[in-house]
């Protein structure tokens, strides 16, 4: 005779499933915000084009004055 699965055993998987979610979500969550301060630091670290089009117009200039 097959074993009858009750309702209260497929809620309970349903729990411990959702529980599972919940934490791996979590670590989830938290990795992504180590992830937002790193590209943060990186973003504030990082040079611009406009930066590196006035040293060129720069160079350009003392090397026009050569």
């Amino acid at each position: 005779m097959a074993e009858e699965i009750t309702t209260r055993e497929i809620f309970d998987t349903l729990v411990g499933f959702a529980k599972s979610t919940e934490e791996n979500f979590s670590v989830m969550k938290s990795d992504m915000a180590k992830l937002d301060v790193r590209v943060t630091s990186i973003e504030s670290n990082m040079v611009t084009k406009h930066y590196f089009d006035d040293k060129l117009a720069n160079l350009r200039g003392e090397l026009i004055q050569i």
